[in-house]
């Protein structure tokens, strides 16, 4: 499967990330922030530039706690989480008026929960995110939250 190109002219496609794409573009970064940005081969990306708090704790997303045969792909999916918008047009078709974007630590715990979920597959023999089946995931869906009950 190719990705289109990004175009100047088309916000809502991204460019495929090189080793030194900054972890957060440009465009979501307050002018006034001046929290490190980190880039896309790092081990460690500070999510300090989606922070405008003064004095709010700066999270970071540590790739060491990804399995190392998935790595490359839930990177490539977190920097699409962390710099990609939905297109208006798929909102309102689906009756959703506005997306605001999740915070700092709501991307971050995303990213960890795609984590979660490699290193489940590793552990059922499965290497690559495209060899997840429908019925891995509900197997990691059953264990994930029999192990860690969602509480309201």
């Amino acid at each position: 499967m190719s990705l289109p190109l990004a175009s100047e002219s088309d916000p809502y496609l991204l460019p495929i990330p090189s080793p030194d794409s900054p972890v957060v573009r440009p465009r979501w970064i307050s002018s006034g922030n001046a929290n490190p940005n980190g880039r896309y081969h790092e081990p460690v990306w500070p999510l300090g530039p989606f922070i405008d708090r003064p004095g709010a704790s700066l999270i970071k997303i540590h790739w060491r706690n990804c399995p190392a045969p998935m790595t490359e792909q839930i990177k490539q999916v977190t920097w699409i989480l962390l710099n990609g918008q939905l297109r208006p047009t798929y909102l309102q078709s689906r009756g959703i008026r506005a997306r605001s974007r999740g915070s700092a630590n709501e991307m971050r715990e995303t990213c960890y929960e795609w984590m979660r979920l490699g290193r489940w597959l590793a552990t059922a023999g499965v290497k690559d995110l495209r060899g997840c089946t429908y019925d891995h995931w509900i197997a990691y869906v059953t264990d994930r939250f029999r192990a860690n009950p969602i509480r309201h």
